[in-house]
């Protein structure tokens, strides 16, 4: 058996496999043996059909199992031996397979395309730069909107028999040209634009508005939700529309009592609207806090990314992405690429840095951060009471279906968290103190 390494470039190479009829012989004929002894043939006792004739039956479909078998040990052997670092799985080449001649050949060639890791180095991590946002104050403006926001989510709704400015119309709105009527919609009156709303206002049950629907809703979301349309359908709905209230209901916020604070603390805790307002000026400080952590984390990984330079072989992982997704167009393939691409190139990052920092993700890691994803299993009573070692079962049930794929997502996300932590002390980052109003436009800016 002669074995090759054929290398393209860094990252591109294939391996050539061939066989002599010495390497495949005795497997060929430990095989006809068998079916020697285990086929049934009209006319011969079990065990007693000549060799020859199970040969002549069944040597060639024998020759191409056995060949393609030894072939693919030898290709994985080959890898393991020399510690091949694969993206993908090897391709066979299809001209060498089909122009193989299995009746008259004894020496029969493989070859396998292989995508290969790049060696590429993490060095001078210093030069990326990142701003890390501390927030240091929360303006009164934003607690002032999360109580009023709370105040109307705890409120109580109450049908009236007039409408005004912030009430709820429900009723059932139909297209004057279209055969489309849909009941039970809902329009703040606050929703529509200040010209057009007087015709909403003071209106009673069982009242017919007309309006031109894009003049009435400024933007088109809010349309789509009314219509229940989608926003790519709304050029088909133009025009005016009736709609017929049957119903008016208005919000009363909820009063700044106890009854109020305690279903957000405990009622010895929060005592005063004063206190309250503290308490959720922390609570909008840490939530801001954390998407600052989360945007950091952003960052430092864009930035390891632009940093670093990995090549990658596309024109093979396109190819072996393309035989995983048989139905897959070209042009599929091509656009789910771009976000693939990225993917593993931060995959290998992770496994560099943690690899030349020995960083490890312990089980016990592992176990406890599974606990919090497996908790909706948990949730039935059953299983609630259930023995300790059978929760462990089912726990351990649930990291390993599927071909382990919740226990490798679990440890990526660990790993990943790990190697930003060990990031964070060799890269450069800024410190800025900004509020939390500030931020939140920020983050916003980043998100578009």
């Amino acid at each position: 058996m002669n074995i090759s390494l054929n290398t393209k470039s860094p990252t591109e190479a294939s391996i050539s496999i061939q066989l002599q009829k010495a390497d495949y012989a005795s497997r060929i004929e430990e095989k006809l043996k068998t079916y020697s002894r285990q086929a049934n043939i009209k006319g011969f006792r079990p065990g007693k059909v000549p060799h020859g004739l199970i040969k002549k039956m069944y040597g060639k479909p024998i020759l191409i199992q056995e060949t393609n078998a030894l072939a693919i040990e030898a290709l994985q052997n080959y890898i393991k031996e020399h510690a091949l670092l694969l993206l993908g799985e090897p391709l066979p080449k299809r001209d060498k397979a089909q122009a193989v001649d299995w009746d008259n050949q004894t020496t029969f060639d493989f070859e396998y395309t292989i995508g290969l890791e790049e060696n590429f180095v993490c060095k001078n991590l210093a030069n990326i730069q990142v701003t890390n946002y501390h927030i240091d104050h929360v303006e009164d403006e934003a607690v002032d909107a999360l109580v009023a926001s709370l105040r109307k989510a705890y409120g109580t709704v109450k049908p009236v028999e007039e409408s005004a400015d912030k009430d709820l119309l429900f009723g059932t709105l139909t297209h004057l040209e279209k055969n489309f009527t849909i009941k039970q919609r809902g329009l703040y009156v606050d929703q529509v634009v200040a010209k057009e709303r007087k015709q909403f206002i003071g209106i009673k049950p069982h009242t017919t508005i007309i309006f031109d629907i894009q003049k009435i809703l400024a933007q088109a979301k809010d349309i789509a939700h009314f219509i229940d349309q989608p926003v790519e359908a709304l050029s088909k709905f133009q025009g005016r529309f009736t709609f017929t209230v049957e119903k008016i209901q208005r919000m009363t916020h909820a009063a700044m009592d106890q009854d109020f604070f305690k279903f957000f603390f405990n009622k010895d805790t929060v005592q005063s609207e004063q206190t309250l307002r503290e308490k959720l000026r922390e609570k909008i400080k840490q939530r801001q806090q954390s998407e600052a952590t989360v945007l950091l984390h952003k960052n430092i990984k864009e930035g390891l990314m632009k940093h670093i330079k990995i090549n990658l072989p596309d024109d093979f992982l396109k190819k072996w992405l393309q035989k995983k997704n048989l139905a897959a167009s070209q042009e599929n393939i091509e656009k789910y690429y771009v976000s693939y691409a990225e993917i593993l190139r931060w995959q290998l990052i992770v496994k560099k840095i943690a690899k030349d920092h020995d960083l490890k993700v312990s089980e016990e890691e592992i176990l406890k951060a599974a606990k919090p994803r497996f908790s909706n299993t948990l949730r039935d009573p059953a299983l609630l009471n259930a023995p300790e070692e059978k929760q462990k079962q089912l726990l351990y049930k649930f990291l390993h279906e599927h071909d382990s794929a919740n226990y490798k997502a679990i440890y990526e996300d660990i790993m990943a968290d790990k190697v930003i932590t060990w990031v964070k002390q060799h890269i450069t980052m800024h410190t800025q103190k900004l509020s939390a109003q500030a931020f939140e436009k920020l983050a916003a800016t980043n998100k578009n």
